[in-house]
């Protein structure tokens, strides 16, 4: 028996919080890690730094975005 007829075997055989669990598990395995710069960001968003607003509307959101630096 063949690894794929294996594995087909074994989740046929599951229920279906069973099979989401395991979907769960194979899609955490291909979760993109973070480059430096985006852990950098998660970071300092964690510690409270380097942030900006708040904001009272979606126009003065996009008004900070648009402006230049």
């Amino acid at each position: 028996m063949s690894t794929k007829e294996m594995l087909l075997h074994e989740i046929d055989a599951m229920n279906e919080k069973q099979l989401q669990g395991l979907l769960l598990f194979i899609q955490g395995c291909y979760a993109e890690i973070p480059n430096e710069e985006t852990r950098s960001v998660l970071n300092d968003v964690k510690q409270g730094r380097n942030m900006v607003g708040p904001f009272s509307s979606v126009k003065e959101l996009m008004e900070d975005l648009d402006a230049e630096d």
